[in-house]
C-alpha cells in the first residue's frame, strides 16, 4: 500500500504482475561453478507454470494455477477459485483446465467479489450478449471502487 502511494505521488504507473502455479516434479539445484553459481528450477511443470503466467494477460487475470495444483489444496474453500478455460499450451498433447485465483482483498467486500465471479461463471456458460455486458459493467463498477480506496 506504501509502495503504490510513492508510484502515485510520482505520477507513475500502478505495479502489476502475473503468476502461473503448477504442481509437480521438478530438477532443482545449484548450477554452475565455484566462479558463478546459479539456483535453478527445470522441468515440465516449470514450463507449464511460465505458460500458465503468460496466459494471465490473455484473461485478464493476476493469478492462474492449474487444476494439478487445485487437487493438491487441503481444502477447496481455502481460495476462492473460478474455473477460466481448458486449454492445450504449447508444448503439450493434454489440455490443462485453468482457474482463476481470486484474491479477497480487504477493500473489497468478499459478498461483492462473490457475485462478481458468480456472475463470470454465468456468462462462460451462456454466450447471451446481455449477460456479458452485464458482468463486465459489474467488474468495472467493482475495479472502480478498490481503486479509490
Amino acid at each position: 500500500e506504501k509502495f503504490e502511494q510513492i508510484l502515485t505521488h510520482y505520477n507513475l504507473h500502478p505495479l502489476s504482475i502475473r503468476i502461473g502455479i503448477h504442481t509437480g516434479k521438478v530438477l532443482s539445484g545449484n548450477i554452475g561453478s565455484d566462479q558463478k553459481l546459479k539456483f535453478g528450477c527445470m522441468g515440465d511443470a516449470v514450463n507449464l507454470a511460465s505458460r500458465l503466467e503468460g496466459l494471465c494477460k490473455l484473461y485478464g487475470v493476476e493469478i492462474i494455477c492449474s487444476e494439478d495444483t487445485v487437487r493438491m489444496l487441503p481444502t477447496r474453500e481455502t481460495f476462492l477459485l473460478r474455473e477460466l478455460d481448458l486449454v492445450r499450451v504449447k508444448g503439450k498433447s493434454q489440455p490443462t483446465k485453468l482457474f482463476h485465483v481470486v484474491r479477497q482483498d480487504k477493500d473489497v467486500e468478499a459478498k461483492s467479489l462473490l457475485n462478481v465471479v458468480r456472475m463470470d461463471t454465468t456468462v462462460q456458460k451462456s454466450n447471451d450478449k446481455g449477460s456479458f455486458e452485464k458482468f463486465a459493467s459489474m467488474r468495472k463498477k467493482l475495479l472502480r471502487n478498490k481503486s479509490k480506496s
